[in-house]
């Protein structure tokens, strides 16, 4: 079960647009809830409670005089892993919607038949948003964003998550290969991190918000203080 989201104040447009949404999902045999949002709060509250991680929104621009970039910018550092696609019935916004990660930019006249094509992309994302990883022998599937940092062993790698560590055969530069994502970056000969996970940064050392310390080593001091930075500008 997939979760999407729609969120517009034009409660007619919103209605017309979820129906061509549940339709084309259906056309993949994807099973969504679609939920409908007709304010911003309304979709923030939403987001903040955390009952469920919306996978995919369709988000209007324009809400009156306001514009919905910071809702979006607050949406995407509490669900980090939620593709947003940008409604609007103006090409004046394209730039400015650039400041914030999304997957596609949508005149609403055009919606129908872009639909197909953003679901795609969709699915295009979705497989290169995990890493395949052999564990005790079986091949098993870990998401990117659960990946708190990655540590070079002797004989493979050493995942870090929230909670527990996993080892896996696979070679450090054999998972860095998977993990091209802008918010895994290198610290050192033998770490990744991931920065979604970062609680303090220092310049020879990032605190995780599990506590976990990853060491940042003199060579990597300097573009890493340049990542973080451009990083911060784009989600803090």
């Amino acid at each position: 079960m997939r979760h999407l989201g729609i969120c517009d104040d034009d409660t007619v447009y919103l209605e017309k647009a979820a129906e061509l949404i549940e339709a084309q999902a259906a056309s993949f045999g994807l099973e969504i809830t679609l939920h409908r949002f007709s304010d911003l709060t309304a979709l923030l509250q939403a987001a903040e409670a955390g009952e469920y991680r919306l996978d995919m929104l369709f988000l209007d621009i324009e809400f009156g005089e306001m514009s919905s970039f910071e809702t979006a910018k607050r949406l995407s550092e509490l669900q980090p892993r939620c593709y947003i696609v940008f409604l609007t019935n103006h090409l004046s916004y394209v730039m400015d919607s650039y400041e914030i990660p999304h997957l596609y930019y949508v005149i609403k006249d055009e919606f129908p038949v872009r639909l197909e094509k953003i679901f795609h992309m969709y699915f295009d994302k979705e497989e290169h948003s995990r890493i395949r990883v052999s564990l005790g022998g079986e091949t098993e599937f870990l998401e990117i964003p659960d990946i708190f940092a990655v540590e070079r062993l002797r004989r493979g790698s050493l995942l870090h998550l929230n909670d527990s560590e996993c080892r896996t055969s696979l070679l450090f530069d054999e998972v860095k290969d998977q993990m091209r994502v802008p918010y895994i970056i290198r610290c050192h000969n033998s770490f990744l991190v991931n920065l979604q996970h970062v609680q303090k940064y220092r310049i020879n050392l990032f605190v995780l918000t599990n506590g976990t310390e990853i060491p940042i080593s003199r060579a990597y001091q300097q573009p890493v203080r340049e990542l973080f930075k451009k990083w911060q500008e784009v989600w803090i």
